[in-house]
């Protein structure tokens, strides 16, 4: 942290700072009148910084113990979105052949007994779907975000 916290410092007071290391210990003297204030402002900022990734990486670490490794997790995560694309392209290609209310009744069929089970399952509360413990609308703003972020690396290599 004091590395984090000496690093921004002399960002901000480049000529302003004398730094040093005596042992493990690091120290900074100004060497002229620095902005006090943007300091202890800074060193907040850090510390909060600091916090939040240690709360995120103890997050992960209880993942990893009680629901596999970022692999196992994102081969679960493939699978579902293969079974899904799978499935309703399905459903939209016999929707499609549907003229009437039995037809489309017919075409949700073959899914339906395996998306009763599942329902079945997350009302009586033995199955949790993650996104419903974080809120649908932090849900929404992670995909946003990323989706975004994703897709102008895309526009800026292009």
């Amino acid at each position: 942290m004091q590395e984090h916290i000496i690093h921004a410092l002399w960002s901000l007071y480049p000529d302003s700072l004398q730094i040093g290391c005596k042992g493990t210990e690091y120290f900074v003297e100004p060497a002229q009148s620095l902005d006090w204030e943007a300091v202890n402002t800074l060193a907040r900022e850090l510390k909060a910084k600091q916090a939040a990734g240690e709360a995120r990486r103890s997050f992960r670490l209880s993942l990893y113990q009680h629901a596999g490794d970022a692999e196992s997790i994102l081969g679960t995560t493939s699978d579902a979105v293969q079974l899904l694309l799978v499935e309703t392209a399905k459903l939209v290609a016999a929707l499609h052949q549907a003229q009437t209310l039995a037809e489309v009744r017919l075409a949700a069929e073959p899914f339906h007994d395996a998306a009763t089970r599942l329902l079945d399952k997350i009302d009586a509360g033995t199955v949790k779907m993650p996104y419903m413990s974080k809120g649908l609308d932090d849900v929404l703003t992670d995909i946003e975000t990323r989706a975004t972020s994703v897709a102008e690396v895309f526009d800026n290599t292009q």
